[in-house]
């Protein structure tokens, strides 16, 4: 049987999309939620934060003297001991369970041997993510992630096809959606019967302010979660929404028009550099 956590969602603040404040950070929740959940449970949550991790190890690889972004799950002491353990092929010495990935892809990047040259070492990080993603037994959170990744497919095509820099590099992960992507110039790239709120994500791509976009994809994405946990009232899967949405408001929070630029400009830098690559490479 599964649990159902009564008193926890009960005392779950509401969470509006607007929001100008949180009452605590993402990371103060996160802990909580160690606390609260059964392990099994909290390893679904968990999974959704190696991402920062993947950004913290990505930073640290190319000496980037980056601040440590949080709420990721590993700790800067903590990778220290994994690049010693991944040298010595013992990661599985590590105190506490990682995903595979990470050790597979720091070995790859230290002895420089990408497995896709066409690919940036951040695409490649991305690709072993979500393979690992998409492996979760629980269907909810697949489901979560499988529209996840095709979402952020999209908007990457979209991008790409209009500053004309080739596709394919800049996708993660394989099948029929990608494929549509790489060759379809339709309005909706040829996916409008197979994936949910097509009108209103093309809307959201054609809208010409950097944040404003960014800022209709996650109401879009917070629709969504409301949607899909209608029938989850006291279960993991309302938690997981839950946190999702906290962790969006806390980014909203941070946004400025100036990181707006930011975002726009190293979004293009990283755009060029893939053209470049894909040129050298002859994709």
């Amino acid at each position: 049987m599964r649990k159902e956590y009564h008193c926890l969602v009960a005392g779950l603040p509401d969470l509006l999309f607007d929001a100008s404040k949180l009452n605590f950070s993402v990371s103060e929740f996160k802990s909580y939620l160690h606390e609260e959940l059964e392990e099994s449970d909290y390893r679904l949550i968990e999974s959704y934060f190696w991402r920062y991790d993947n950004q913290n190890l990505l930073n640290l690889l190319n000496d980037t003297n980056s601040e440590w972004i949080k709420p990721a799950n590993l700790g800067g002491e903590n990778f220290d001991t994994i690049f010693a353990l991944v040298k010595d092929d013992a990661l599985h010495d590590f105190e506490r369970n990682i995903p595979p990935y990470l050790g597979r892809f720091i070995q790859m990047f230290k002895s420089d041997s990408s497995g896709n040259q066409s690919k940036s070492w951040e695409n490649q990080l991305t690709d072993f993510y979500y393979e690992y993603l998409l492996q979760t037994s629980n269907q909810f959170f697949r489901d979560w992630y499988e529209f996840e990744l095709s979402l952020n497919n999209l908007l990457t095509a979209a991008y790409c096809k209009k500053f004309e820099i080739p596709v394919e590099p800049q996708l993660i992960g394989s099948g029929e959606i990608n494929e549509k992507l790489i060759k379809s110039n339709a309005r909706d790239f040829g996916i409008g019967n197979e994936f949910p709120k097509i009108e209103q994500i093309i809307r959201a791509i054609e809208e010409t302010d950097l944040l404003e976009k960014e800022k209709k994809i996650d109401l879009i994405k917070w629709e969504l979660l409301d949607e899909r946990t209608f029938f989850h009232f006291f279960t993991v899967e309302r938690i997981f929404a839950y946190t999702l949405k906290t962790d969006m408001i806390e980014r909203w929070i941070k946004l400025d028009k100036k990181t707006g630029e930011e975002m726009f400009n190293k979004l293009l830098g990283e755009l060029e550099g893939a053209r470049n690559l894909s040129e050298e490479f002859g994709q």
